[in-house]
Parts: C-alpha cells; sequence; structure tokens
C-alpha cells in the first residue's frame, strides 16, 4: 500500500487548487515518503472503520472562466474541488482493482 500512495502522488498536480480539507497538494508532493505511512494508516483505520470524513467526500465548486464577457454565466464552467487525499486513496483503490481483475479473470 506505501508504494501504491507513492505511485498515485507522482501523478498529483503540485500547484492544483486545494479542495474542501485545505490540503495543498504541494505538500503532499514535497512531503511523499514522509507521509506515506500516515496517509496508508488513515486510509486503513478508514476502510475498516468503513469511514469516510466529511471533508474528503465533499467538493467546493468553483466557476472558472472560459472566454468572453464576464458578465454572462454562460462563459463559466463548473470545476469541482475535491481532497486530494482522497484523490491519492481512489487511486490506490482503482489500481488493486484492475490488478485484482486482470489477475483473476
Amino acid at each position: 500500500m506505501k508504494w501504491d500512495i507513492l505511485d498515485a502522488d507522482a501523478d498529483l498536480r503540485p500547484n492544483s487548487a486545494a479542495g474542501p480539507d485545505e490540503f495543498p497538494a504541494i505538500v503532499l508532493k514535497r512531503c511523499a515518503t514522509q507521509l506515506c505511512i500516515p496517509l496508508q494508516l488513515l486510509w486503513s483505520a478508514s476502510l475498516l472503520e468503513g469511514v469516510i470524513p466529511d471533508t474528503t467526500r465533499s467538493a467546493r465548486i468553483t466557476p472558472l472562466y472560459k472566454g468572453g464577457p464576464r458578465s454572462m454565466p454562460k462563459n463559466y464552467r463548473p470545476v469541482a474541488l475535491t481532497s486530494h487525499v482522497i484523490k491519492l486513496f481512489e487511486k490506490t483503490v482503482v489500481k488493486n482493482i484492475m490488478n485484482f481483475l486482470e489477475y483473476n479473470t
């Protein structure tokens, strides 16, 4: 699991905006080796208890300007800012499910 988190962290963009948990991606990028064990413990406990914190399940919707007059709502598109931590967890789950399916089908 430790290596799965480090692999998922490699895909994370360091300048991406933080989600509702306000945890910046740059911290995850720069401290990946130090944080992978605590994140693994957090994820394991979350799976065992069947509880995912509300801040990691929610998203902050932000309008992103596309072009044209700024006063027109149609010139914006919604962007959902979600937790970087939960993105790492999602990537590790997808990777493990895909590996399981490849070897067991």
